[in-house]
């Protein structure tokens, strides 16, 4: 919420396609490993035998202040790797719903909505989000812009 509505750091629209994000996001898995680890430390009384009953507490508060915290300090940019998707089709429709536009994954040859596809690196071809998220030597993700 803070994120997203507030500070603007992160993208409005969701995105699930592997091709368009990072591995790894600093702003959701720092912020729930800190705060995590910060609990544990706080109920086997690292940080003394007052805050121990309250360890539940530090990693609500924790979970609640890091993510906008690490989001301004990396600037949103682990957010999403490509802004552009490599498809001249329009993601939405003039209503702003999904596009019903089907295309023809090379992988598994099978047809999917617009919005579940990418362009592949690898020819000039689509490649959908599950052929994406599997294919274990990368050579159809497109390169992050900088």
């Amino acid at each position: 919420m803070f994120n997203k509505y507030l500070l603007k750091l992160s993208p409005m629209q969701p995105e699930f396609r592997r091709g368009m994000l990072y591995d790894f996001n600093p702003v959701g898995f720092g912020s729930m490993l800190i705060a995590a680890g910060v609990s544990v430390l706080a109920f086997f009384g690292g940080l003394g035998a007052a805050i121990r009953p309250y360890s539940p507490l530090v990693a609500i508060g924790l979970a609640l202040v890091l993510p906008p915290i690490i989001a301004i300090a990396t600037k949103g940019k682990y957010y999403l790797r490509r802004t552009d998707d490599g498809i001249d089709l329009p993601m939405l429709d003039e209503h702003g719903n999904p596009s019903d536009a089907h295309l023809k994954c090379q992988v598994c040859h099978h047809d999917y909505e617009r919005p579940d596809m990418i362009k592949s690196a690898a020819s000039d071809g689509f490649i959908c989000s599950l052929c994406l998220s599997t294919d274990k030597t990368g050579e159809h993700v497109l390169p992050a812009h900088t």
